[in-house]
């Protein structure tokens, strides 16, 4: 029996569709991803509603009035919702909503679509800003800049609904070939989003070809610290609780979802659609075990190869582990979680080069750096070529030393022996620190140098001849200590400078030189 109160429940499960009209590629699309699917139009009479959605038999068909979806009438919404009514270049009548339950006819599988006559962005202000959630998917598809070309402001009105709830984006927006920049459809909300499938379509009924991408919105810097702040002890032998480390392995899988493309047929239209929406870097998994990760982001065959090695062990219990955000100011248990979401940042949001090896490892908080040391000797008994050609060894941690600065870089080391198969070249640790400086000029980040810090893994990495540099994380410690429960402060401005030397330093130091 369909209620009201049902589909309250499924709102945040639900796929918003506004301009909809009878339009049923988003359940074609993203067939059960959604067991509710929001309809939202001025045009469609309802007596057609039960008989479009093809392969489905409709098992239940019932209307609704506002006031028991809404606790409203129509007057009441239209009053309230006046501005955007008015827009219309005629009169608008007779609103409704109607709910339908189908049921596939093969997997027998059901879906409910509840079908609005009425404003699209009220109806979104109304169905999910006023009950404190947020649809998971949005179909944004031949809006025609709203209703036929009449409602030149609907892009700009839709985003500013988005952004405004506190819920936060959809997980999915699904879009058409209308949806793309330098056309009125553009969503701009999609630059926090990324491509994760593609489908190339005809549709007789506009005479034209074209494709629909599904998105899948990206991480937040703040989200992916919250995932990575996690509990992650070691023994020295085995991560006891891998949490931490399943987590980064989880979020690289997605960064790595690359998307599926059903075609009709091959051809140059289809490769350039490709070639300019869906490029991105694979990240490979090279080597997993209970206490190492290692992936890189593809070897060529000749060219210097940087080695990021990133601590994922911690001193604190469970119980200490926190974060507490204070607008732009993050304080938490930063040691190392702060680095790890830093990179994840970073991979997500810059293509990075080839020749970039990444690890993650065990053992740097014991000060034995055994998962340091793991690393080097797995490459060189795996893969003693790229190990041969280690042309930098980039470290992250935090810091508590300049802390006025974006970044600091310490504990610098250059290789003096062996220059068989590197062709990166420094005559002195200040060859090494001019050469850092000139990458960051003109970037907008301010960087201090500490040429001997506090042992890391790059002291480690020393031993073995290779170039080698601490890129790490000032940060404020109210104890004066890193390692203090109560935690130590820096900013999500910070961070995303951190990202992006991060990644500076790799475009810099990869490839021939």
């Amino acid at each position: 029996m369909i209620e009201a109160k049902r589909i309250i429940e499924l709102l945040s499960e639900s796929m918003f569709y506004p301009c909809s009209e009878d339009d049923g590629t988003p359940i074609k699309r993203c067939q059960h991803m959604f067991p509710l699917y929001v309809y939202v139009d001025y045009y469609f009479e309802k007596e057609n509603i039960g008989k479009t959605l093809k392969y489905h038999d409709l098992v239940e068909e019932k209307e609704l009035s506002p006031e028991e979806l809404f606790n409203k009438s129509w007057e009441e919404l239209c009053k309230e919702y006046e501005y955007f009514i008015k827009k219309l270049p005629f009169e608008f009548h007779n609103p409704y909503i109607v709910v339908c339950d189908f049921r596939h006819q093969e997997t027998n599988k059901h879906i409910l679509t509840v079908n609005i006559k009425f404003e699209a962005v009220a109806m979104y202000k109304e169905l999910y800003i006023k009950n404190n959630t947020k649809p998971k998917g949005l179909a944004h598809l031949r809006c025609g800049l709203g209703f036929g070309g009449n409602y030149v402001s609907y892009i700009d009105e839709l985003c500013r609904a988005l952004l405004s709830n506190p819920a936060g984006l959809p997980e999915y927006i699904l879009v058409d070939s209308l949806c793309v920049p330098g056309k009125g459809d553009y969503l701009p909300i999609l630059e926090y989003y990324k491509p994760i499938k593609m489908w190339e379509y005809f549709r007789p009924a506009y005479r034209e070809r074209g494709f629909d991408i599904l998105y899948r919105k990206k991480y937040s810097l703040l989200e992916l610290l919250k995932l990575v702040n996690v509990k992650g002890k070691d023994n020295g032998e085995i991560f006891i609780d891998p949490t931490r480390r399943n987590n980064i392995i989880d979020i690289i899988d997605f960064l790595n979802e690359y998307p599926e493309i059903e075609l009709l047929r091959k051809d140059e239209y289809l490769n350039f659609l490709v070639k300019r929406y869906l490029r991105v870097r694979k990240i490979k998994l090279l080597h997993k075990d209970d206490y190492l990760l290692i992936y890189t982001t593809g070897i060529r065959p000749k060219g210097d190869i940087v080695l990021i090695s990133c601590h994922i062990d911690h001193v604190f219990d469970e119980h200490q582990l926190f974060l507490k955000q204070n607008g732009e100011e993050i304080l938490g248990t930063l040691d190392n979680s702060a680095c790890i979401a830093s990179l994840l940042y970073s991979l997500q949001e810059y293509n990075f080069p080839q020749n970039v090896i990444i690890s993650f490892t065990g053992g740097e908080e014991g000060e034995e750096f055994i998962g340091a040391e793991k690393t080097r000797d797995w490459l060189e008994d795996e893969h003693e070529d790229w190990y041969d050609r280690l042309g930098m060894v980039i470290t992250l941690d935090v810091t508590a030393d300049n802390v006025d600065k974006d970044i600091s870089i310490e504990n610098l080391n250059i290789e003096k022996e062996n220059f068989e198969q590197t062709q990166i070249r420094f005559n002195s640790i200040k060859d090494l620190k001019r050469r850092i400086e000139e990458i960051f000029k003109e970037t907008g980040i301010n960087l201090g140098f500490i040429i001997e810090a506090e042992p890391d893994e790059s002291h480690f990495y020393r031993e073995w001849d290779l170039n080698t540099i601490s890129l790490c994380l000032p940060c404020k410690c109210p104890d004066g200590d890193l390692h203090s429960p109560k935690g130590c402060k820096t900013t999500i401005k910070k961070m995303e400078l951190f990202a992006k030397a991060i990644y500076l330093l790799v475009e810099n130091f990869t490839g021939d030189h």
